[in-house]
């Protein structure tokens, strides 16, 4: 950018005699305006459309430096540009912009995630436990990407459109919240859905609730004890969190149902036919070993 001619004339007329990169900018701004208004002579020799989108880049960047260097002269601002410029040395001085799918596998010391709302982050059409259970895990996947310092971001409102649509912050960041304070963010949510449970009852036809709090069966269970002892070594082999795998309340109902087929496990709450094909085999194994 430093090397094109729109951009050293540009440079030739608004620079000062004490050198302030602050005080080049507010001119360039006058004469950008000024062109456009037809006022006075393009800062550039052709007075092209591109002449000035290349000074208006330029602008911008400048200010963006000033945000960083708030007494940085206009020289040093161009010495700047021409670092970032070089090949050897551009991949100190950057960002990187990605997916969280994307970002699997890859780290950086300070990482920045956005859009950490309600509908966002669990995705709104995400309402089965093998969906949600997948959300978690891209989530869990974002924030371990960072290595010193993790950021993490929601807006108050979004523009869709014509429509502007309020926002709230993700209930994923009271797991991670949680996680911070040493606590098992799943552990949390089980407690929370019992007390919700707890208060529905109240209210509920005494059927209902019979039915909503099925058998479970005993945390010794040998079933049970040797699903959790599978969940763990499968949680450990992929580097994520147990409650990814499956959530205790899906392996106490497998230990209770004790399913002898993949139809039988599809039909229990919490697995999904995704889940019944990557996991079906070893569950029914443990489940036979067990019996």
């Amino acid at each position: 950018l430093v090397d094109r001619p729109e951009i050293k004339d540009a440079v030739d007329a608004i620079r000062g005699p004490d050198g302030s990169l602050r005080a080049a900018l507010d001119e360039l701004a006058e004469r950008i305006q000024r062109t456009r208004e037809g006022a006075e002579g393009p800062t550039a020799a052709d007075g092209s459309d591109e002449s000035i989108a290349l000074q208006d880049a330029f602008l911008r960047l400048g200010r963006d430096h000033l945000a960083v260097e708030p007494m940085s002269s206009l020289d040093g601002f161009l010495q700047t540009l021409r670092t970032a410029g070089a090949d050897d040395e551009f991949n100190a001085d950057r960002v990187d912009v990605t997916t969280f799918h994307a970002a699997k596998g890859l780290e950086w010391d300070i990482v920045h995630i956005a859009g950490m709302e309600k509908g966002l982050a669990p995705i709104g059409h995400a309402k089965t436990d093998d969906a949600l259970a997948e959300e978690h895990r891209l989530i869990y996947v974002a924030i371990t990407r960072a290595r010193e310092r993790l950021f993490l971001h929601w807006a108050n409102e979004r523009r869709f459109g014509d429509r502007i649509s309020k926002r709230s912050p993700s209930p994923m960041l009271d797991d991670v919240a949680a996680a911070g304070r040493g606590e098992d963010p799943h552990a949390r949510r089980t407690r929370n859905r019992e007390r919700a449970a707890a208060a529905k009852s109240k209210v509920r036809p005494r059927g209902n609730a019979a039915r909503a709090g099925r058998a479970q069966v005993a945390a010794d269970d040998p079933a049970l004890v040797a699903l959790k002892r599978w969940r763990a070594s499968v949680s450990k082999a992929n580097g994520v969190p147990a409650y990814v795998v499956f959530h205790d309340s899906t392996l106490h109902a497998i230990a209770d149902a004790m399913p002898t087929t993949h139809a039988g496990l599809a039909r229990l709450s919490g697995i999904g036919p995704v889940k019944v094909e990557r996991y079906g085999d070893d569950l029914l194994q443990v489940l036979s070993d067990t019996d």
